[in-house]
C-alpha cells in the first residue's frame, strides 16, 4: 500500500509538470529551444507505465489473498481422465 502511494505521489507530480508544459506559448523561445513537445510525450509515456506498475500490485495483492483458497482446491492435482 506504501509503494502504491508513493507512486500515485509520482503521477500526481508528472501531471504537475505537463499542466506546466501545456500553459506555456507554442510561440515562446523555450518551448523551440528545449523541445518541450518531446519532453511532455515522455512524462505521458512514464505516467502510462507507472499506472501499469499500479495495477500490476493490486493484481498480485489479489493474488495473494485468494492464495490460500486456490491451494485447498481439491481438483487442483487431479489427473484428466479421458
Amino acid at each position: 500500500m506504501e509503494k502504491i502511494n508513493l507512486l500515485k505521489k509520482q503521477i500526481l507530480l508528472l501531471q504537475k509538470e505537463i499542466a506546466i508544459i501545456d500553459n506555456k506559448s507554442i510561440y515562446s523561445f523555450s518551448y523551440y529551444f528545449y523541445n518541450e513537445g518531446e519532453r511532455r510525450e515522455q512524462l505521458v509515456n512514464q505516467i502510462n507505465h507507472l499506472v501499469l506498475e499500479i495495477e500490476y500490485i493490486n493484481d498480485s495483492e489479489k493474488r495473494a489473498k485468494y492464495k490460500q483458497m486456490r491451494d485447498r482446491d481439491p481438483l487442483k492435482k487431479c489427473r484428466r481422465r479421458f
